[in-house]
């Protein structure tokens, strides 16, 4: 069990490599939504997570005086303290869930700033068309969740879901898995880290396969045209894996 000090390191020193060497924002993305400590403004952590209990409220001024469409969150008391010298932030609480708290950055936010104010390697800034990408990333990691739970409610959770990430061959079957059984079944990503890993893993086999992106029912609908007997989810990493049969 990591403590609150070492999981705000951890997300830090991912902020600190993404600034030293940017490119490809996803393993940003996925340790945002998959920290669960933020400092969010109280109105925007109620929306998301549908409750106004959280265990600490922290005040970080008067008012909020950032323009209506952006958002700051904050991964420590530091970070919010440094930032709210510059101007009010308001009523902020904590703890949050990465991945609501993204999956539920409200329609108006064109701007989402970490730790604004803060050292440069530990901050972060999404705009525009990110926004919608970052709010898709909470929405996987809160689909990744759940199958690492399982149970009865994971065949609703993966109908639910609306951005898999599949493999297709040139006849437009999906790439299988099989295992030491010869059951073989569907491999799907949650995430698009995942596919990017697969393909990197898999190599000249990858070649002549595009990637496809369904939504859950979509995907139960195709299972049976492709004659596979159910999914290999996050086969290669970095998602939970998991096979799930008789969807």
């Amino acid at each position: 069990m990591t403590t609150v000090q070492e999981r705000v390191h951890a997300l830090k020193v991912t902020l600190a490599n993404a600034a030293a060497q940017p490119g490809n924002p996803d393993p940003v993305l996925r340790a945002l939504a998959s920290f669960d400590d933020w400092l969010a403004p109280a109105t925007v952590a109620t929306a998301a997570m549908q409750t106004n209990e959280f265990d600490r409220a922290v005040t970080l001024g008067l008012r909020n005086e950032l323009v209506p469409n952006v958002l700051a969150l904050f991964t420590d008391d530091t970070a919010a303290h440094t930032a709210a010298k510059a101007r009010d932030l308001g009523a902020y609480v904590a703890p949050v869930e990465g991945a609501r708290l993204l999956a539920g950055i409200p329609p108006h936010v064109t701007t989402l700033l970490v730790n604004p104010g803060g050292p440069q390697p530990h901050s972060y800034s999404v705009d525009g068309a990110g926004i919608g990408y970052i709010r898709a990333w909470g929405r996987a990691i809160s689909f990744e969740r759940a199958l690492v739970v399982g149970g009865a409610s994971l065949p609703s959770a993966i109908a639910a879901f609306t951005g898999f990430f599949l493999l297709v061959q040139r006849d437009g079957t999906a790439a299988a898995q099989q295992d030491a059984q010869g059951v073989r079944r569907a491999m799907v990503w949650s995430a698009p880290d995942g596919v990017d890993q697969a393909r990197a893993q898999l190599g000249a086999a990858a070649h002549g396969l595009h990637e496809v992106t369904l939504n859950g029912r979509e995907l139960l609908s195709l299972l049976p045209t492709w004659g596979l007997s159910g999914v290999a989810f996050n086969p290669m990493g970095p998602g939970p894996r998991r096979t799930v049969d008789g969807l």
